[in-house]
């Protein structure tokens, strides 16, 4: 089962567990949000209020997120897309709006990069000399765990029945840490020389992807803040 088949299978489950009926359905809140995992839509139902307990289902999305990362002997350009599917459940210890919150994140996240040589330098190769620039350029994809725990707390204002109201959320999402892919593109050395090269730099290719893998590890806990409007029917 592919990411698209195992991501539209747990949003049904999800989706019938927490709208089991049609008396049920008339207690969902619906909730459109945006923050560091893009713009989202939840839908909410409470799931023992005397315990002040609730549950959440949801989907978020933010594409093409730029920024840039070196390491020792490369530059790299990264667009991010964030794709998650949210299950959480929400415990309100004070039976009011404040509540913390756990759950499970099905995590599509992924980092595509373009990697050159922060430094042009010459190399030999069959009795010429030609420019690191001819090699071409890095290619990769960053991805991370598909199933990310996620622990914050949060606050929903009172609705007062059928209405508008505010909401917020606070917390990290690990993802693990990132596993990189690179491979090489637009190699311009001729006769067999791309070949050659491309057997040749499999082990340095190697542990590039480890240094890039270093310089993400900070992604390993993903920072979630979001702010929504919610309305409930």
């Amino acid at each position: 089962m592919n990411r698209l088949q195992l991501s539209s299978a747990l949003l049904s489950s999800l989706s019938m567990m927490i709208l089991p009926s049609a008396s049920a359905r008339a207690e969902v809140t619906w909730t459109a949000d945006l923050g560091t995992t893009g713009v989202g839509i939840h839908a909410g139902i409470p799931l023992a209020s005397q315990y002040g307990l609730s549950a959440r289902v949801g989907i978020n999305y933010l594409g093409g997120y730029k920024f840039k990362k070196n390491t020792r002997q490369v530059a790299y350009d990264l667009k991010a897309s964030l794709r998650t599917i949210d299950a959480l459940l929400d415990w309100h210890p004070a039976q009011n709006g404040f509540r913390l919150t756990s759950g499970l994140i099905y995590n599509n996240n992924v980092v595509d990069g373009i990697g050159v040589p922060s430094r042009s330098t010459t190399f030999a190769f069959e009795n010429s000399t030609y420019s690191t620039n001819q090699v071409g350029r890095l290619v990769g994809q960053i991805d991370f765990r598909t199933i990310a725990p996620y622990f914050g707390v949060g606050w929903q204002s009172p609705d007062n029945g059928r209405g508008w109201s505010v909401s917020s959320d606070l917390g990290v999402m690990y993802q693990g840490s990132p596993r990189t892919t690179l491979a090489f593109s637009g190699c311009t050395l001729p006769g067999a020389g791309c070949r050659f090269l491309a057997d040749a730099l499999g082990p340095p290719l190697a542990a590039e992807s480890r240094r890039l893998n270093d310089e993400l590890r900070e992604y390993r806990y993903f920072p979630v803040l979001r702010v929504g409007l919610s309305y409930r029917f």
